[in-house]
């Protein structure tokens, strides 16, 4: 915005420097037209300055395997005018029989897009695939991937499918190789004109000269699963700021687009003997301080004061169980970081994910604060 506010002012100076005289004897100065004179200069100046305001829209991630939405969740569709669903469509892993990748779980149906709403279809990938296949079988796996996506009768309307794999150094060159035969197959195809997208971890865009970018259009910046569920001095695991500003020293700008992700949902561990014993998924502190088998520890602990059932889970005396969350305030300092770091670059903030459990502790105006930060 300030550079097009000393743009616009460059060429106001000029204009009136070299025109003031010819507008005056046109006018004669006669005053409604003098004023209407300065009427048009106010809008033209005032337009310049806040031409450069972006308008960042807002999509969420879907990630239950049944497309059935209740009316909690489509009320947050509506009131943050969300104009985009990232859908869950495949889980997959390596097989270690015949190393040829397994399809763990399946999205019953696939929505429409339609001029209220995008969808892009979501495919989440083990890196432990790419660990376990071997090259020769590569192409014949994005061959059967690519054929499995056509099958599905909403196709026709997708624009782009995004693949989300947490790939490692050694498994760069496979999965590499799996996105150029997938973009191939596409572009021979009836549905040539479907882009290519992926997601990106932290560690991926610090260090993408020694991960490698993946070939794709563009990518989402997965800010959220910061720190490891196990380490010791792990006090949030899901989103924490002093964190995630180690992840934005960089001054090289990543070679492919990049939109943003953000994390609305928390998490219960189970540690033992420092490992993670057990994930919860959208626990939340209310539902353990009164448990009488938890001795509060921290802010954000909890210990086992004997053996018992928790959420069918079964807890050993002296377990720790830590409760991830994510606080409004970490949510808006993050995308002050983010903001500054990026610079009117994002495009879309995308939220993960469109549960209604998670969704209940926040409201849409918190939201709506965050994205406009960007």
């Amino acid at each position: 915005m300030k550079n097009n506010f000393l743009r616009c002012n460059f060429f106001l100076n000029f204009f009136l420097k070299n025109n003031f005289k010819k507008i005056k004897n046109n006018f004669s100065f006669r005053k409604n037209n003098f004023f209407i004179f300065l009427f048009f200069i106010f809008y033209f100046f005032s337009s310049c300055i806040f031409s450069g305001k972006k308008n960042v829209s807002t999509a969420f991630y879907f990630w239950r395997t049944r497309f059935n939405l209740n009316a909690s969740e489509k009320k947050t569709l509506t009131d943050l005018n969300v104009s985009h669903l990232y859908i869950k469509i495949l889980d997959i892993d390596g097989n270690d029989d015949d190393k040829f990748p397994t399809i763990v779980s399946e999205l019953d149906s696939l929505p429409d897009s339609n001029n209220e709403r995008k969808i892009t279809p979501v495919i989440f990938i083990t890196n432990r695939t790419f660990t376990l296949i071997p090259e020769n079988l590569i192409d014949s796996f994005a061959d059967a991937l690519t054929k499995k996506c056509f099958s599905n009768i909403a196709f026709p309307t997708v624009k782009e499918i995004q693949f989300d794999c947490d790939w490692t150094e050694t498994t760069r060159s496979k999965y590499f190789s799996f996105l150029k035969r997938t973009k191939h197959q596409i572009e021979k195809s009836e549905n040539k004109n479907i882009q290519l997208s992926a997601t990106i971890r932290l560690y991926q865009y610090k260090y993408f000269e020694k991960t490698g970018v993946p070939p794709v259009n563009n990518g989402t910046l997965m800010v959220y699963n910061l720190n490891a569920l196990d380490a010791p001095e792990t006090q949030n695991a899901i989103l924490d700021v002093p964190t995630l500003q180690t992840y934005l020293t960089s001054n090289k700008n990543y070679p492919i687009p990049l939109n943003i992700a953000l994390p609305l949902y928390s998490q219960g561990v189970i540690l033992r003997d420092g490992n993670a014993a057990h994930l919860f998924n959208n626990l939340i502190p209310e539902e353990v301080k009164h448990d009488t088998h938890f001795l509060k520890k921290s802010a954000t602990t909890y210990s086992a004061n004997q053996n018992c059932y928790f959420k069918g889970v079964y807890v050993y005396a002296d377990d720790v169980l830590r409760i991830d969350t994510v606080s409004i305030e970490n949510l808006e300092k993050s995308a002050e970081l983010l903001s500054k770091k990026f610079s009117g670059s994002v495009n879309e903030i995308t939220f993960f994910s469109l549960d209604s459990v998670c969704l209940k502790r926040y409201n849409p105006e918190e939201l709506k604060t965050i994205v406009k930060i960007f």
